[in-house]
């Protein structure tokens, strides 16, 4: 589960990044911009900015085992770094600052193939980890049931010999008896 928890964090990264262009346009596209669609900007930002940091967390983990790591960290490097060119138009933007929110469009605009593969390349990295541990943990317990299987025999096997040489204990004791009483 800790994959399929990982990949949903990570996809976000995705979703949260696209709220955040489609708030930008739909203020950009307005005629007479309001001050309730600068906040949804801002809101879509704040949670973006939160998720940026999550996934780097999260990717941690992940890095170990990805095929193209260089060009992995490359990527969130990109991201980082576009997180922090963008975080102070965010922070200087006024109400009407048409130009700023434009700037921090283009900004993010020019992020989302990297956050693309980064998104695409964890969840299919996590998906390949969490088959190989599915297939690990197949194989265990395919040898557990094999040892079981194997313990049953023996038992059985044991069971079978002392409920034999149980009979033939009785079989001669009774031979004895009957030697004995004649």
């Amino acid at each position: 589960y800790m994959a399929e928890d990982s990949s949903w964090v990570i996809a976000q990264l995705e979703v949260d990044h696209q709220h955040v262009l489609l708030a930008l346009q739909e203020h950009l596209n307005q005629t007479a911009p309001q001050d309730r669609s600068l906040s949804e900007v801002l809101l879509k930002f704040d949670i973006y900015f939160s998720r940026v940091q999550t996934v780097l967390s999260h990717t941690a983990t992940v890095k170990d085992f990805v095929a193209e790591r260089e060009e992995f960290d490359a990527r969130l490097e990109i991201i980082r770094n576009n997180l922090s060119s963008v975080t102070p138009l965010v922070d200087a933007l006024r109400p009407g600052d048409l130009a700023g929110l434009a700037q921090m469009n283009a900004l993010m605009a020019e992020v989302m193939p990297d956050i693309r593969y980064v998104v695409v390349t964890a969840v299919q990295t996590w998906q390949r980890r969490a088959q190989m541990l599915r297939l690990q943990r197949e194989a265990v317990l395919e040898q557990f049931l094999t040892a079981g299987a194997l313990a049953l025999a023996l038992i059985l096997g044991l069971l079978a010999v002392s409920a034999h040489l149980y009979r033939q204990s009785a079989l001669r004791n009774t031979m004895v008896e009957r030697l004995d009483s004649n």
